[in-house]
């Protein structure tokens, strides 16, 4: 998989706690590690697959190729002695293909994990040439013909010599920007007019699946079922995903946002940045619709402030998301990852007839002072509870006519009052939300064990309270169990 070529409000704490409480829960929750060091500084996350990761780093100086594998001490420098800088677009089955630059040209090149490894596939009768992805067999880019300033989409299948000529008949110019086995994306243009476009192997087999009313287009990334990248409808770039026509467009730019471009897709699930007015881009996930829109960018430090996820993959039950970042001290390649975040066990039915529900916002961290909040809803009214929670697993227990959800040693966290409407109304409108950050910290008091702090750690955690429409022993309710894992 591989990502594209790069070319306040305050709120009362009434308006923060309906927010949450109104917040969907459909997202997993994230982690963040940054790749780049301030030895490799600047450096850029450009493609990912199974357990690596490339784009560039800057060693001595020098813009270097980078391969990663999850950990900024992981790093491999791939640049070749002998050129000048160099930089990886695409990787997969342990091939990563890229650029290396001699003078004032770039040469078409691929390695296999080392420096050594390198391997141009630059083809004859050609001044440049790029291959901006790789997967399996195929490698796709652009060449410049000796002489010429306009480049032309480019698909190789092995060495040099197998190089094939994409641009599309009466097109001026035109760039290949992925691949995935039998199919490539990227652009072409006519006229000056940039057309998204999509072949499977031939410059004869080029579809335009530029929108109707669309401006200029652009393709930059495919699994082999849909492509995303971007169409301009007026000034503003508008995320674009398609099923294989032009018919099928989506537009996933979410409502109130100025910009947005998807770069990368994988199994239905689409990577990229939206801006927001008067703000920078920030790393966005999707699955399949503008209203999916899931904020990468919120699971970062606080420094950071402008992001883009360049890249998205699946491997060992996880979700991966590679891009870069910026904060003061500069920009650097971060790899996303999905944390466990789900939910289990069934609630007991309340006194007035609602069975609450638990959930987990945000994205739950051993050091960050960001919140994760675990939400609880329709909770008998104005009732004391509290959450239990514990790191021995699930279970499924008999507990006062309901089911304890989770093993022991049971911890406890403060005591809470469910709120909602005052009495005599007896309804389902209490609620619970406790910040496990917060309370991690000490700030809430209570004793929090030492596990929330642990990256890693899987808590497991109920909802408990009070029920005066039962008589004891069964004057409780319980919530489902939810289940996270705690990042770093």
């Amino acid at each position: 998989m591989r990502s594209h070529l790069f070319p306040l409000v305050r709120r009362s704490a009434l308006a923060l706690t309906a927010a949450l409480l109104a917040a969907s829960t459909a997202a997993a929750q994230w982690a963040a590690v940054e790749l780049g060091s301030g030895a490799n500084a600047p450096s850029e996350g450009a493609a990912g697959a199974g357990g690596a990761q490339v784009g560039f780093a800057t060693v001595a100086g020098v813009r270097s190729a980078a391969l990663w594998n999850g950990s900024s001490a992981s790093f491999v420098n791939l640049h070749p002695p002998g050129f000048s800088a160099s930089q990886c677009y695409g990787a997969d089955g342990g091939i990563q293909g890229g650029t290396v630059t001699l003078g004032s040209n770039s040469f078409a090149s691929i390695w296999s994990g080392t420096a050594g490894s390198w391997t141009s596939l630059h083809p004859a009768g050609h001044s440049d040439s790029a291959i901006l992805d790789v997967s399996g067999n195929s490698r796709v880019g652009m060449v410049f013909a000796t002489g010429s300033f306009n480049p032309r989409a480019a698909l190789w299948s092995g060495s040099s010599s197998s190089f094939i000529d994409l641009n599309p008949t009466g097109s001026t110019f035109s760039a290949a920007q992925a691949c995935a086995p039998g199919m490539q994306v990227g652009s072409a243009f006519f006229a000056g007019a940039q057309r998204a476009s999509l072949w499977t192997g031939s410059a004869a087999s080029w579809v335009d699946l530029t929108p109707v009313g669309g401006g200029n287009s652009i393709a930059w990334g495919t699994d082999g079922v849909q492509q995303v990248g971007r169409t301009n409808f007026g000034p503003n770039n508008n995320a674009s995903l398609w099923n294989g026509t032009s018919a099928s467009h989506v537009n996933l730019t979410p409502a109130g946002a100025v910009s947005a471009e998807a770069f990368d897709v994988d199994a239905g699930r689409q990577v990229g940045y939206v801006s927001q007015p008067f703000a920078s881009p920030r790393a966005a996930l999707w699955s399949g619709s503008a209203a999916s829109y899931v904020d990468l960018h919120a699971s970062l430090p606080p420094a950071f402030f402008t992001s883009k996820a360049n890249s998205i993959w699946q491997a060992n039950g996880r979700t991966y998301v590679l891009g870069t970042a910026t904060q003061p001290s500069g920009t650097t390649a971060v790899l996303w990852y999905s944390l466990a975040l789900t939910t289990y066990c069934t609630a007991k039915t309340n006194s007035v007839g609602c069975a609450p529900s638990i959930a987990g916002l945000g994205s739950a961290s051993a050091t960050s002072s960001n919140p994760f909040f675990v939400r609880g809803l329709n909770l008998r009214n104005q009732s004391n509870g509290l959450l239990i929670y514990g790191a021995a697993g699930r279970a499924a227990l008999p507990f006062a006519n309901g089911t304890l959800c989770l093993a022991a040693p049971l911890l406890r966290s403060p005591a809470q009052n469910s709120s909602g409407n005052n009495p005599p109304t007896a309804d389902c409108s209490g609620f619970m939300l406790l910040d496990m950050h917060a309370f991690r910290s000490g700030a809430l008091g209570g004793a929090p064990a030492a596990f929330l702090s642990s990256p890693g750690t899987r808590v497991n955690c109920q909802y408990w309270a009070r029920d005066g429409g039962f008589a004891p022993p069964n004057n409780v309710q319980l919530s489902d169990a939810l289940e996270y894992e705690i990042g770093p």
